[in-house]
């Protein structure tokens, strides 16, 4: 049985009912129509960028050093689209790092069919491709939430530099080792969803009452 058409599903539902999940938690400490746009403009991103890359991987020889410097140069432009789109001001308020969120889920949705071509067969073995986007996706949305967070506390670089280090990481394990990705990613999406999140949606003067 091969899966075709499933591709762009395979993407778009996952994180679909991601960002469902997240924002059903912080209700009315965002604005609907910023979400809805970054999903949108992560889309857009998401399928330029993978577009760009998927031809890189394709034709490049796997040797160790090579593939350090791809990811290097992925998580590069992957994380830099994120951190310019999440500056703007026009969204600067206290849902960043949801918008963070929206945007990195609708970024790694495009990642599916750009990645696993046309069709594969659907047998046992192909079982890590099937799992790589929910991996992707995962890391998307929990470094899109990290950037969000640095920009709303000032802390751009420093979390910047860290989300540029596990897009690097996701991508040497994804073009390596495919079937340990979802563990990386559920690990780093857990901590940043159940420790970073919450504290970087608080406002300043919720802030200010736990001190």
């Amino acid at each position: 049985m091969e899966i075709t058409s499933l591709l762009f599903p395979l993407g778009i539902i996952p994180a679909l009912a991601i960002l469902y999940i997240i924002i059903g938690k912080y209700e009315g400490k965002f604005k609907e129509k910023y979400i809805f746009l970054l999903f949108i403009g992560g889309i857009i991103f998401g399928a330029i960028i993978y577009f760009v890359e998927s031809a890189a991987v394709f034709s490049m020889q796997y040797y160790i050093d090579i593939i350090i410097i791809y990811s290097f140069l992925f998580s590069i432009v992957e994380q830099l689209s994120k951190f310019v789109i999440l500056n703007l001001k026009i969204i600067r308020d206290d849902g960043l790092p949801i918008y963070g969120a929206s945007f990195g889920l609708g970024f790694s949705s495009t990642f599916a069919p750009l990645f696993l071509g046309k069709s594969f067969e659907l047998k046992i073995e192909n079982v890590p491709l099937i799992l790589l986007p929910i991996s992707v996706i995962l890391a998307s949305c929990a470094i899109g939430i990290l950037i969000g967070a640095g920009i709303k506390r000032t802390k751009k670089m420093k979390y910047f530099s860290i989300s540029l280090f596990v897009g690097m990481i996701m991508w040497i394990i994804t073009i390596i080792a495919p079937i340990i990705s979802i563990i990386f990613s559920l690990a780093v999406f857990y901590y940043i969803y159940n420790k970073i999140l919450p504290f970087s949606m608080l406002s300043r003067k919720e802030i200010r009452k736990l001190l």
